[in-house]
Order: structure tokens, then sequence, then C-alpha cells
């Protein structure tokens, strides 16, 4: 049996974080954008998170998105299980936590965002992992989605090689 979100003949894209309210989402949201934009129809994107957010998405993230002319405001977390790793072609994780994370629950390999967007092994940082390095939550999350914008072009390159 199939899952809701695997598409076939498509390269299926995950986007992993921690509650899927903020980073995963933005990043799933911001890269169909671009798809969109682009006129590019062989791949599909969704998101998940290790543990999820009862809360749902943060307003900040819906504020910083509508920027972009997206909205986010409907997004529903998901939590990250089996069936979603399976439908994935490439997973992307945020974090070493969720790469981690990723590999010892589900035997699977992922990339991080930060390696695939600059050739770094490095984290990018949810507004707790962040915390004592910013003033404010809202500059955070702005900066953070900002990035992630940024990092589309080179997120796509790099995954349609994989």
């Amino acid at each position: 049996m199939v899952s809701v979100w695997y598409t076939w003949g498509m390269k299926n894209i995950l986007f992993v974080c921690t509650g899927n309210t903020f980073r995963s989402a933005s990043a799933e949201y911001l890269l169909k954008d671009y798809l969109k934009k682009n006129t590019i129809t062989n791949f599909s994107v969704f998101s998940a998170g290790t543990r999820g957010n009862q809360g749902g998405i943060f307003p900040e993230t819906i504020e910083a998105m509508n920027r972009y002319n997206i909205d986010i405001s409907k997004h529903q977390y998901r939590v990250l299980n089996q069936s979603i790793v399976n439908d994935a072609d490439v997973i992307i994780s945020m974090t070493h936590v969720h790469k981690k994370f990723v590999l010892e629950n589900f035997s699977n390999e992922s990339y991080l965002f930060n390696e695939l967007a600059k050739n770094e092994s490095t984290d990018l940082k949810d507004d707790k992992e962040a915390e004592g390095e910013y003033v404010e939550r809202k500059d955070f999350i702005f900066e953070t989605i900002d990035t992630i914008h940024d990092a589309i072009p080179a997120i796509f390159q790099k995954t349609q090689n994989l």
C-alpha cells in the first residue's frame, strides 16, 4: 500500500525537524513555491517532525512566510513514521540530532540541510536550540526562514543528483 504522500515517477523530498511547525514546514512550502515558480513538476515535497508540536504552526512562522506570499497557516504538523520515511527518496534533516533520529529509528540516512545548502556539517537550529544566541524569538524565526528561503535553489540543485 502506498501512502498519500508518495507520488510515483517523482523525486520525493522530505524535510525533518522536531515539531514540523517552523523549519521543516517552512522548507517544504518554500521548496514547493520554488518548484511552482520554475514550472518544475517532477518533485514532490513534504515534511514531518520527530515528535510534532500540538500547539501548531508558530504565529511568527506564518508572519515570516507571508512576506514571501506563502500561506502556511493551514499547515498540520505530521509526526515522522516509517511510512513517511519509506516514501522519501531524499531525507533532509535540520540538525545532527534529527539525522541521528532518522538513522536510529528508521535505518535511513539523511542529509543535513546546511550540508546541501552550504557544504557545511552544521545544524539549522530552532529557537530552543539557539537560546541566548539572539535577542528576540521573532527575529530569530524571520532570519532562519530567510536562510531557508535563500538556500532553496542550492537544495533543489543538490537533490536533483541524489
